[in-house]
């Protein structure tokens, strides 16, 4: 992102896209059914990834507003999702104590990693996309290695 776009995810269902010079709005993004707890950028820009109550996880064409994937799999509240840097996964993290793998460009879900007891809370990649780190409400930082997906060792 160039810092001319911002967006914001809100308790209201909908995403929003912003100029962030001039303030004025956009475009808004509908489609989730429950309140959206978080947006990201791809690393591009062209994609927006939200995470919602809804139980789905959402990629967006910046340009037109459209649904481009709804990930779907996680059995409670979506609270966090983030792209790789490569742009070719996504992470999501869940209400229902896990974190999950997404292809990013078909939706397909790559995994399942168990670990956390309790909601977790964010998910993040590493600049070179070969861990992962997720932070949940067990008061634990796991690292999972994504060369090999073995068990993420507390941190």
């Amino acid at each position: 992102n160039d810092g001319k776009l911002v967006a914001t995810a809100s308790y209201d269902r909908t995403v929003r896209l912003w100029c962030a010079e001039s303030g004025a709005q956009l475009r808004i993004f509908r489609g989730h059914t429950f309140w959206v707890n978080s947006v990201v950028f791809s690393n591009t820009s062209r994609r927006l990834l939200t995470a919602s109550g809804d139980e789905t996880a959402r990629v967006w064409d910046v340009a037109t507003g459209n649904e481009l994937l709804c990930l779907r799999g996680h059995t409670s509240r979506v609270f966090s999702a983030s792209f790789s840097s490569d742009n070719q996964l996504i992470a999501t993290g869940s209400k229902d104590n896990t974190v999950r793998l997404w292809d990013a460009q078909t939706g397909i879900k790559l995994r399942t990693l168990n670990g956390h007891t309790n909601w977790v809370m964010s998910v993040c990649f590493s600049t070179d996309n070969t861990r992962l780190a997720s932070g949940s409400y067990d008061k634990n930082v796991r690292l999972w290695d994504l060369r090999h997906l073995r068990q993420g060792r507390l941190v």
